[in-house]
This record gives structure tokens, C-alpha cells and sequence, in this order.
């Protein structure tokens, strides 16, 4: 029962959002770089996208933005975290930030954190003017940490996304698809719940539809996990067709040996493996009695699913 409940806020949310899109201006757009926002479920391939992203030598690959405040502050006693904070990188990040704003960047004034739609739309635009702002003066300054010309956020959150292309930041949009049982079998794995990864991957779906409703063909591109596992050549290929940047063979050769300054992520970040393989353990794992409750109450916003 609670299921359907979740599946009714999600066409509710679709009904909802459908006409209030981003107030999305391509004539804004900054042609110093470009921000890439990866949207899509949780375990959906987005850390393995940022890592092959962040080995193109123009870009840099951030990955969860939303979790910024998380990981380097809250998070910090973690001694991977903290080694990440002290790096250079962001060292210099926090130093020309504060310098620019007079706050550092890790206080509470400056959260990143997701809000829900209920949140989010109670904002005032004087507050919504000020998040904008302090992502913008953010992105600025990690752009002039190198030659980058694209800047990758996979923070995956609609509402993330729906704020930056508000902001006029120079943005374009990949929904990285996953199979939804892959998805939901990666939840139940982690201790999660069925209705945890229908709310979730649901609302990445929803997300698909809305993306493709407000933006331009020209902003946005969808992608699939599978198809970049399986021959991730032909798929950064045209990634960066979409991004207006070169293809470089490092993004596969050498995506982990360049240093990764992303936030947080799939723990897959933090292997030495240079191998790029698809995962579809779940269709081995995963119960049928999981695979047949996951397509009763969600598979709809799917179909067809492939439950063998």
C-alpha cells in the first residue's frame, strides 16, 4: 500500500513540475566552461561516469556536489575524507572562495545539501538568488584550478539541476539510466528497503520525462550504464560530442591514475582496477520474488523489464 502511495506522489510530481521548468536561457551561458549535471537514481553508474569524465584533460570531475558540506566537514573525521580536504586542490578551492566572499566555504551558510520539492518551492527568491549565487562564485573558482572546460557535478538530484539551470550557469544535462532491478537490487544489498529504491529510482524516471519536457535536445543527453560498460568507446565518443570537447583515449587508459577530487561516490572510486565491466550481478542474485515485487509496484514507469 505504501508503494502505490509513493508511485502517486511521483505522477503527482510529474504533474506538478511539468509546467514549471527552468527559467533556462542558452544566451546566459558562460563560454569560459560548462557545468555537466549527471541526474539519475542512486547506483545508477554516475561515480563510474565522473571518474572517465575527470580523466579528459579539460575536465574535472566533482562528483557529488550536494554532499560537499557532508563529506569534507561532517564527514571529515573519516580519514579518507579529511585526506581529500587537505589536498591542494581544494585547499586552494577554499582559500580563493573565502577570499572572494569573505565566508568560508565549508560554514553552514552555504550548504549544498537537496531539498525536497516541498522545501525547495517554499524557498523565496531572495533565498533561491543567493543559492544561485554561491554556486556560481563556487564553480568560478573551480574552473581557474586548471585548464578545465568542463566542470562535472553528479550530485544526480533533480531539484539540484532544476536550480542551476535556473541560475543561468552554463549547464548541460546527462540522465544516466540504469536498469531499474539493477538499481533497486544495489538498495536491498546496502540494507535498504524495496519502497527506499521505488522512491528513488521512481523519481529519476519521473525526473527523464521532466528534463526532457523543459530542456533543448542540444542540453540534454540520455545515457545508459550498460551501454557504457559494454563499449564505453563509442559512448564517451559521443558524450563528448555533446560536450563540445575532443574525445581523448585517457578517459578509458587512464581513469585511475588521475588524481579524483570528487565528493563521495560508489566505493568502486577507490579500487585500483582498470577494467570498465558491466555489473549485472543482480540478474544472478537477485531474488525473483524481489525482481516480480519491483515490476508490481514500479516496472511501470519502465516497461518492457527483463525479470529472467
Amino acid at each position: 500500500m505504501y508503494s502505490n502511495i509513493i508511485m502517486l506522489n511521483i505522477l503527482y510530481t510529474i504533474y506538478y513540475l511539468w509546467n514549471k521548468g527552468p527559467t533556462y536561457s542558452p544566451d546566459s551561458l558562460n563560454n569560459n566552461y560548462s557545468v555537466v549535471y549527471i541526474h539519475g537514481a542512486g547506483h545508477c553508474g554516475s561515480t563510474l561516469l565522473n571518474l572517465l569524465l575527470n580523466a579528459h584533460p579539460k575536465v574535472i570531475g566533482l562528483s557529488e556536489v550536494s554532499n560537499l558540506h557532508k563529506t569534507l566537514l561532517d564527514g571529515a573525521v573519516n580519514s579518507d575524507n579529511l585526506k581529500l580536504a587537505n589536498t591542494k586542490f581544494w585547499s586552494s578551492v577554499f582559500k580563493n572562495f573565502e577570499s572572494i566572499t569573505g565566508t568560508p566555504l565549508l560554514s553552514e551558510e552555504y550548504r549544498f545539501s537537496i531539498l525536497d520539492w516541498q522545501e525547495y518551492f517554499s524557498l523565496n527568491r531572495d533565498e533561491i538568488e543567493y543559492y544561485q549565487e554561491v554556486n556560481e562564485i563556487f564553480f568560478d573558482v573551480v574552473q581557474k584550478q586548471g585548464p578545465y572546460r568542463v566542470i562535472c557535478d553528479a550530485s544526480k538530484f533533480l531539484q539540484r539541476a532544476h536550480l542551476l539551470l535556473s541560475s543561468g550557469t552554463p549547464i548541460k544535462v546527462i540522465h544516466l539510466d540504469r536498469d531499474g532491478l539493477g538499481v533497486a537490487n544495489s538498495y536491498l544489498r546496502k540494507g535498504r528497503t524495496m519502497t527506499d529504491a521505488l522512491q528513488r529510482w521512481g523519481m529519476a524516471e519521473s525526473g527523464k520525462l521532466l528534463l526532457s519536457h523543459w530542456l533543448p535536445n542540444k542540453s540534454l543527453l540520455f545515457c545508459k550504464y550498460e551501454k557504457l560498460a559494454k563499449d564505453p568507446k563509442k559512448e564517451l565518443h559521443r558524450i563528448c560530442d555533446f560536450l563540445d570537447i575532443e574525445f581523448s583515449d585517457e578517459m578509458i587508459t587512464d581513469f585511475r591514475k588521475t588524481d579524483n577530487f570528487g565528493i563521495s561516490g560508489n566505493r568502486m572510486r577507490h579500487s585500483t582496477d582498470p577494467r570498465i565491466y558491466l555489473d549485472n550481478s543482480w540478474k544472478k542474485n537477485m531474488p525473483t520474488k524481489d525482481k516480480y515485487e519491483f515490476w508490481v509496484k514500479g516496472g511501470w514507469l519502465s516497461w518492457p523489464i527483463d525479470i529472467t
